[in-house]
């Protein structure tokens, strides 16, 4: 999936850098598991959201790594005593190796851009894991689950959704029971057991109350 999430990508972001399209392809091969859900889940929307990212990852990035070489290069002159053109100045030390200062500006650029980056992929994690909710949002209330039976709960994948939206149910199936045994939601006239709008009703309002039922 994460090639045809990845050739989707390409397509829809030309000029974006490879490193930036590869590390969203990952991030959504984690949460899309079929090839008709890459069109919905990457709508125009989310692809301009991501242009925009791309874009000031860009600009930033940039502006970071031009930043950092040019105190880099300063402090190696002033570390060595060099000119604008890396002789030594009167009084200054020997001549540097030229590895001497690539390895610096290296070190400085990577220190520099390494944040934005890890900035960028909690990003795109977070985006993925709104995502998921969503999903187990509205599975829920096809099961007619209250919302607060789900809030809190944690997806990393797709593949915990079932599992997690289980739980859910399994929680709200006991607390269901348990009004039901204790009396608390009413009888319907002429005896029998109450019908399933009032228990529905009466669990939705016991669990705004007590919200969230679970982690």
């Amino acid at each position: 999936m994460y090639e045809k999430i990845l050739a989707h990508l390409k397509t829809k972001l030309p000029g974006v850098q490879s490193k930036f399209i590869e590390g969203v392809a990952n991030t959504y091969s984690k949460t899309i598991t079929d090839e008709s859900q890459i069109e919905t889940t990457l709508s125009d929307g989310v692809i301009e959201g991501l242009k925009f990212t791309a874009s000031f990852a860009q600009t930033e990035g940039d502006r970071r790594a031009t930043e950092a070489t040019n105190t880099a290069v300063k402090n190696f002159r002033d570390k060595y005593k060099l000119d604008e053109n890396g002789k030594p100045i009167s009084g200054g030390g020997k001549e540097p190796e030229p590895n001497d200062i690539q390895a610096i500006v290296a070190n400085a650029v990577k220190a520099a851009v390494e944040p934005l980056q890890s900035k960028l992929e909690g990003f795109e994690k977070k985006e993925s894991s709104q995502q998921l909710y969503s999903k187990l949002e509205a599975k829920a209330k096809d099961k007619k689950i209250p919302i607060q039976f789900i809030k809190g709960r944690t997806l990393e994948k797709e593949e915990d959704l079932e599992s997690v939206l289980a739980e859910a149910e399994n929680d709200y199936n006991a607390v269901k029971q348990d009004m039901i045994n204790g009396g608390v939601v009413t009888e319907i006239p002429g005896g029998g057991s109450p019908d399933s709008n009032s228990v529905d009703a009466a669990i939705e309002n016991w669990a705004k109350e007590n919200e969230p039922v679970k982690k």
